[in-house]
């Protein structure tokens, strides 16, 4: 049996994910956020690259840590 993970992203320059081996689904990325950073950026805070609830997939869920700890 065969399956497929896709993550269905934007077309933006820097991606987490190669969603490359999903063609046969006929996904095709658009729209790529890149075009708004400057305008968006320009008002935001400086941000810690290392805090957790944006250095990986999942945000805050990712930084709680498992239920069980």
């Amino acid at each position: 049996m065969e399956h497929t993970i896709v993550y269905g992203v934007s077309d933006n320059d820097s991606q987490l994910w190669d969603n490359h081996m999903a063609a046969h689904l006929g996904f095709r990325a658009k729209d790529n956020a890149e075009l708004y950073r400057a305008e968006i950026g320009a008002g935001a805070e400086p941000y810690d690259r290392d805090d957790l609830t944006i250095a990986v997939h999942g945000g805050s869920f990712a930084a709680a840590g498992h239920f069980e700890d």
